[in-house]
């Protein structure tokens, strides 16, 4: 036999759960001790961490080694067992066809002479046997996913999901921030908008402070939150208590607390579903009255405008065109907007939208028929009065006209902001500071026509004042109000 001194350490495992590597690192030092016993020159060395050799994926350590073994720096290969190196016998090919004379020594194993036909015959029945456990193992595994999806079974393998511990109770204040998110979407708020207030809170995702590979290259994640992984968490059913499998909804019911009720999720799926919805906001306003409110000298629209060093401090709202009226900016916008929130507090607010054809009311109404008709299935299905197949085609049928109302409902919410704030009822008023500044202008910009009126040199800021015939802050609703 060839005497084969030259030799790489091979170190892997499928699910490192704590990121720590301590399990590759106590395979190395395994795989040292065996060199030094065995009198080898250990060449180089090559780990693939949390990741599995049996699902096909690239594992860029393995395809390292083969490149050292096919070069000729190496002829032995040092590893805890077989199934650490290879699970698929198309693996075990490419070893032999990398290193016809390799020699494989493991700690559990014994050798493998890739040399020798005998060698060969051994590392294909252990191939085999190993790609066979491996397809058995993800048979039971599948089994044990589809139960669980029957039984309702909160899953969480991997990393922990937001808003939620890993046995499926709500944690705070991820969940109320999951609430409020959905909340503030269905109001007209951007998905950046979200991103950046979540940024800004100090909340990061459930998978900061992990260790990744990037190209070979360890990085710490930062948890920074995107418009897409916004997106990708409010489009998520579980938080509607809705168990899927395999990407499809499983009619089960749930055995952990939903954060939002499933008409919501609904909408939050027509909403952001739809083709015409704005992808991307590159600009959003900052203050309520920019270009809402108008100049009472000569119609045009006021503009924040700030002043320069040495005058007054504050903001302040000016005429865009010539400058006509000038008013602080923090007065105007309090008084305008407890004046807006307490007409839509009262509960004729509907007459104010009911002109432009949303009656969110109705939409809702008609939804919650076609709901108790599902639930109705249930009792007929018990008592044999339909059978499974009829069963599942009326469901398939009122499930549609639910998903249908939810798209109008998502659309009467875009093209009126004012009906999305009106569908918060009695939580209206809390909703409302927590709405953008854009949106709270959009809502005012529906439902009121603002003039910012003169009121004279020298005079305190009064908007009730009547100066010249015209009230300083006349706002006037676009709807005649009670």
């Amino acid at each position: 036999m060839t005497t084969r001194k030259r030799a790489v350490i091979y170190t892997r495992i499928s699910k490192d759960r704590n990121g720590e590597s301590l399990a590759v690192d106590r395979q190395e030092k395994a795989c040292r001790k065996l060199a030094k016993l065995a009198e080898m020159e250990v060449v180089d060395i090559f780990t693939d961490n949390d990741i599995s050799a049996y699902n096909g994926k690239r594992r860029d350590g393995f395809e390292d080694m083969l490149v050292a073994i096919e070069s000729g720096r190496a002829d032995v290969v040092l590893c805890q067992h077989t199934d650490r190196l290879y699970r698929r016998l198309a693996d075990l090919v490419r070893l032999c066809q990398a290193g016809p004379n390799l020699l494989i020594k493991t700690i559990q194993g014994g050798d493998l002479d890739l040399s020798t036909s005998t060698g060969k015959m051994l590392a294909q029945i252990l191939g085999s046997v190993q790609e066979q456990e491996s397809a058995h193992h993800s048979e039971r595994r599948k089994s044990a996913y589809v139960q669980r999806a029957e039984l309702g079974v909160f899953h969480n393998q991997g990393n922990r999901s937001f808003g939620y511990t890993r046995d499926g109770q709500p944690i705070e204040p991820e969940a109320t921030m999951y609430r409020d998110a959905v909340a503030d979407l269905l109001e007209g708020t951007s998905l950046r908008a979200i991103a950046r207030q979540w940024n800004a809170s100090g909340v990061t995702t459930t998978v900061a402070g992990a260790t990744r590979k990037l190209k070979g290259k360890e990085y710490v994640v930062k948890g920074v939150w995107s418009s897409t992984r916004i997106r990708r968490l409010l489009l998520n059913p579980r938080y509607a208590g809705i168990k899927t499998h395999l990407g499809k909804e499983v009619e089960t019911q749930a055995n952990w607390t939903p954060l939002i009720d499933e008409e919501t999720y609904r909408r939050v799926v027509a909403e952001l579903s739809d083709p015409t919805r704005l992808k991307v906001t590159s600009f959003e306003k900052k203050h309520v009255g920019s270009g809402v409110y108008v100049c009472g000298v000569c119609g045009a629209p006021m503009q924040i405008s700030f002043p320069g060093p040495g005058r007054s401090q504050g903001r302040k709202y000016v005429c865009s065109a010539h400058s006509c009226v000038i008013r602080g900016g923090d007065p105007v916008d309090d008084y305008v907007e407890n004046l807006v929130v307490e007409r839509l507090s009262r509960p004729d607010a509907g007459l104010l939208i009911a002109e432009r054809g949303v009656d969110v009311g109705k939409l809702q109404d008609q939804r919650a028929g076609w709901v108790t008709k599902l639930d109705r299935l249930v009792d007929l299905l018990d008592d044999g009065t339909l059978d499974g197949p009829k069963a599942r085609r009326r469901a398939a049928e009122y499930k549609a006209e639910i998903n249908k109302i939810d798209s109008q409902l998502a659309q009467a919410a875009r093209t009126s902001p004012t009906a999305a704030l009106l569908a918060a009822g009695k939580e209206l008023r809390m909703r409302w500071p927590k709405l953008t500044a854009g949106v709270r202008g959009e809502i005012i910009s529906e439902i009121a026509t603002v003039t910012i009126n003169r009121c004279g040199k020298g005079k305190r800021f009064d908007p009730h004042a009547v100066v010249d015939g015209k009230v300083v802050l006349d706002v006037q609703w676009k709807v005649d109000s009670p």
